[in-house]
């Protein structure tokens, strides 16, 4: 089944892998992706990965939550795209590329960015900000840009936008009941918290025509006890499927709650540790139409859970940190490796971060010394 092929709306792909936004911090300052993220995603194409999602793009200035991450905010960035896209097109003809586009609002650092807004203002204790509330013409303001962006993902060659509406970033922000306390139309039932998300999608699909796939990161739960719920979620799900929502992959976590619950937190896995997140995606799912395309992130690390998973009926794997290891992942496990050799070590995500493009533990020749399958040293070697 992980080799089966399937479709969000028009676009077909090859797989159920789905290589899950990253934060890979390897763009400029400005925002212009460079070399290393265009050789990153070719050896993924190359791999054999079925949907490769870019790591965190801003759609605005003062939506970039960080230095160095990847931006479709003016229409500059469109021909430097456009040179990676077609690269990865090239490399792998069956391969997709989709644009993850995010506005980081309260979760913007100050050293990234001019000014820090959210729908409520609420303290992060996490980053100590406390953000002003947005006003309605902010509000509709920053829906334009998400608009624009979609366009100009189109226009740059991506295969597919991704809405980044989990983790604590605005759209997540709006969605969740510790972060939107609003008492307008932008908050108070689940209906309106996600008023500002359908809008989105509303105004991206009015951009980029009703052909384009549109998904959406969405969080399952917050992780807080004030925080998203499983009846809420629910309800989100299918308010947004509902207004033409192409896909969903189902993540948790916003930058408050604990780090130990984060979607990449530390240590190797038993089978029956993976998918942490599992519990909360199938209430998340639970009013979707049995067809519509749903995926899970977090912890899934052997074949045996995600054919589990398929037969489910969850339609693709997203992973991260497996494919920083092995980009060529998805030729390995077809050609018979029974789970991925990431471990979970966070080497590749701990110290000094910028870029995130490569695992030490492969860098050194470390990581195949740790598997414990014989024919996996046969696949390390070939």
């Amino acid at each position: 089944m992980l080799f089966d092929r399937w479709a969000i709306g028009n676009m077909e792909l090859a797989n159920r892998f789905v290589r899950s936004g990253t934060s890979e911090f390897a763009s400029d300052p400005a925002g212009f992706p460079g070399e290393a993220l265009k050789t990153m995603y070719v050896d993924l194409a190359k791999g054999g990965t079925g949907l490769i999602v870019t790591g965190y793009a801003y759609i605005r200035e003062d939506g970039r939550s960080d230095m160095d991450q990847n931006a479709l905010h003016t229409d500059e960035l469109i021909e430097p795209w456009r040179a990676i896209t077609a690269a990865v097109h090239e490399a792998s003809p069956e391969s997709r590329i989709a644009a993850q586009l995010v506005h980081g609002g309260r979760q913007c650092k100050p050293s990234a960015t001019c000014a820090t807004f959210a729908p409520s203002a609420v303290h992060d204790p996490r980053s100590g900000i406390t953000p002003r509330a947005m006003t309605t013409e902010e509000i509709e303001g920053v829906i334009e840009s998400f608009a624009a962006s979609a366009l100009r993902a189109k226009r740059a060659g991506f295969d597919a936008v991704q809405l980044h509406a989990a983790h604590g970033y605005l759209i997540s922000q709006f969605l969740s009941p510790h972060t939107n306390r609003r008492t307008d139309e932008w908050g108070g039932s689940v209906s309106k918290r996600a008023r500002f998300a359908v809008e989105v999608l509303r105004a991206c699909r009015d951009a980029v025509g009703e052909s384009y796939p549109l998904c959406a990161k969405l969080n399952c739960t917050d992780l807080l006890p004030s925080g998203i719920g499983l009846e809420q979620v629910a309800e989100t799900a299918a308010i947004l499927a509902d207004a033409g929502l192409g896909a969903i992959e189902l993540s948790a976590w916003m930058y408050e709650a604990p780090l130990e619950l984060s979607p990449s937190r530390k240590g190797d896995l038993l089978p029956s540790q993976e998918a942490y997140f599992l519990h909360e995606a199938r209430a998340a799912k639970r009013d979707l139409p049995k067809d519509f395309p749903v995926g899970l992130c977090g912890g899934i690390r052997s074949r045996a859970v995600m054919e589990r998973l398929l037969e489910e009926g969850f339609a693709f794997m997203a992973l991260s940190r497996p494919f920083i290891a092995e980009p060529d992942l998805v030729k390995r496990m077809h050609a018979g490796q029974p789970r991925v050799a990431c471990d979970s070590c966070n080497e590749c995500i701990e110290g000094e971060r910028h870029p995130i493009v490569n695992c030490p533990p492969v860098r050194e020749g470390r990581l195949y010394e740790r598997i414990e399958h014989p024919e996996w040293a046969t696949l390390a070697s070939s």
